[in-house]
């Protein structure tokens, strides 16, 4: 299995100077990339929401990082310490974990889109939660 991390298309290195921000791909395949790419064609104004969201983070402290329009722990304890980028009043999700051995790299793993017909078929924000903690487990497994 190869896992590597990535750039964000159109983010750029002066929205990236507390954390960088990348995205997770494994074996070529990069979920939280294409539905960005996705995203900027089909909810233009959404997706410039949330990068608003992903600029914050990228030039905010964490421990300063309480703005719940643009980011949300999840709730379910199961899942451990996974996150999502958000804006208010936008349905575009996307996944995140800080680097366990370095906080200062965000990794972004997959994306959910809220009230989405799918949803039903996916499993809901929940199992968008328990995807990114999956992924999460196979980076740290990749780093040890």
């Amino acid at each position: 299995m190869r896992i590597e991390l990535q750039d964000i298309p159109r983010l750029s290195e002066q929205h990236q100077t507390v954390h960088r921000i990348k995205t997770f791909s494994v074996d070529g395949v990069n979920r939280a990339r294409t539905a960005l790419s996705r995203w900027q064609k089909d909810y233009g104004a959404d997706w410039k929401k949330l990068m608003r969201a992903i600029r914050y983070v990228g030039t905010t402290e964490r421990k300063n990082i309480k703005n719940q329009d643009y980011v949300k722990k999840c709730d379910n304890p199961k899942h451990g310490d996974v996150y999502e980028f958000r804006a208010n009043h936008c349905k575009l999700r996307l996944f995140f974990f800080y680097d366990p051995k370095d906080e200062t790299i965000v990794v972004c793993t997959n994306d959910f889109l809220k009230n989405d017909s799918k949803r039903g078929k996916t499993g809901g924000q929940d199992a968008a939660f328990a995807l990114c903690a999956e992924m999460k487990k196979m980076y740290e497994r990749r780093t040890t």
